[in-house]
């Protein structure tokens, strides 16, 4: 008789005991997927920009890029960083994602590397989401070699709406001048391989970063700008099947002289370059551009 009630004691023990085990196998699986499956945070794939620039400069001071691509917690993404007003870019024309991350309870934590660096100096950033639907980018480790991210910034999304009317119409665009440069135009690092060619040949310089704008015609008509010393350059240039059609220097500015060279176009086409000096601005040239991509000077 006791050795029946041992037996069944121990089979009850056993019985608990695996109940026990099997209970908190299903506490840890629920809550591994919990964290695997974590869904509150808000879809960010797409490109995001930042942009410092001063008033009185043609081009940005900084500007910063991320071109990212969501899969549930996995982030990766492409950035471009350019400094020193265009004299540092650390970007890549080929598709190459050098910032990878997950979300970690609420955060996006990643790894990145500088496309001057080795992809073995790797830094870490941490990427928040804010109420206004803006990014914080955050550096909380720097990579070991060069790098020119900033350290810390705010980032808008480019809206589809923003995107669509950069390609709308020009009546949508027009007017601008030299002031709208990194808020209503937005110049890229990356620039087409034959317009390189074309105004390498025209000018002997490098393009620093340029857009495509709308033409009123059948032709294609780029802004271009150049970082040479001191001196921040741009230009008009019109092309058609890989030619150049013409170009025209729109703006000027030295760094040891008070007086610049700055440009405003209407919705007409008509190219407006002026003098500048302590606010101060004077017309000295005006063009307009017709429908064959022509500049064809005006009498002021």
């Amino acid at each position: 008789m006791r050795f029946l009630i041992i037996i069944l004691i121990f089979l009850f023990s056993c019985k608990e005991h695996n109940t026990k085990a099997i209970n908190s196998d299903k506490i840890n699986l629920k809550d591994s997927i919990i964290k695997v499956s974590d869904k509150n945070f808000i879809d960010i794939s797409g490109k995001w920009k930042y942009v410092k620039k001063d008033q009185n400069s043609t081009v940005p001071e900084e500007m910063f890029t991320l071109n990212i691509i969501q899969t549930d917690n996995n982030i990766k993404a492409q950035y471009c960083a350019i400094a020193n007003s265009g004299g540092k870019i650390d970007c890549e024309n080929d598709i190459e994602y050098n910032v990878k991350g997950t979300v970690n309870r609420g955060k996006i934590i990643v790894d990145f590397y500088s496309f001057f660096s080795s992809q073995n100096d790797k830094g870490k950033a941490e990427i928040i989401i804010n109420k206004d639907g803006t990014l914080k980018w955050k550096i909380i480790k720097s990579p070991q070699g060069q790098f020119y991210s900033p350290d810390e910034c705010i980032l808008q999304r480019e809206s589809k709406i923003e995107n669509t009317q950069k390609n709308s119409a020009p009546k949508r665009l027009l007017p601008f001048d030299y002031k709208d440069i990194g808020t209503k135009i937005q110049l890229e690092a990356k620039s087409e391989k034959n317009i390189e060619i074309l105004f390498k040949q025209k000018y002997q310089l490098s393009i620093d970063a340029m857009a495509k704008l709308p033409s009123n015609g059948n032709y294609d008509l780029y802004i271009i700008s150049n970082i040479s010393g001191d001196s921040e350059l741009m230009y008009l240039i019109t092309t058609k099947n890989g030619k150049l059609i013409d170009d025209l220097e729109i703006s000027n500015s030295n760094g040891d002289s008070e007086e610049v060279k700055v440009f405003s176009i209407n919705e007409n086409y008509d190219i407006s370059i002026y003098s500048e000096k302590n606010s101060t601005k004077k017309l000295t040239e005006l063009y307009y551009l017709n429908d064959k991509g022509i500049f064809n000077k005006k009498n002021n």
